[in-house]
């Protein structure tokens, strides 16, 4: 409330930096995309893309958090910043890590598909 948060050098920054995360996540989904309906043999980009879109959400949080502080974790119609939607926004966020299995389950796909430990790589599976 007084000035608009893009005036602050360090909120602009923190913004950037959640538009260029959000931009490398959305990239990574299209040439998953392309590969898959290009035929290509996919390894570990499924995973890759997956584990990023995942910790994207609670790196936005934080970076939410630090931008409007305390008005960020509630919905209060005086306190709370966006009507709300910046407190739906953080716990969105820390529920996204989990669906489909967790992070760690991501990188152990990854390292397999690329074989990290093992003699022989796995594939990914097929489409139908």
């Amino acid at each position: 409330r007084g000035q608009p948060i893009t005036k602050d050098p360090d909120a602009r920054e923190k913004l950037v930096d959640v538009y260029i995360e959000q931009e490398i996540v959305r990239l990574l989904q299209l040439r998953n995309y392309w590969m898959r309906h290009s035929g290509v043999t996919t390894t570990y980009e499924g995973p890759q893309a997956s584990y990023l879109r995942k910790t994207l959400g609670l790196k936005m949080s934080r970076h939410i958090l630090d931008i409007l502080g305390p008005a960020a974790l509630t919905f209060d119609p005086e306190l709370g910043a966006s009507e709300g939607h910046m407190e739906a926004h953080s716990r969105a966020g820390i529920i996204a890590i989990h669906p489909g299995g967790t992070t760690d389950i991501q990188k152990v796909i990854m390292a397999r598909r690329i074989g990290i430990g093992r003699e022989v790589r796995e594939k990914a599976g097929a489409l139908a």
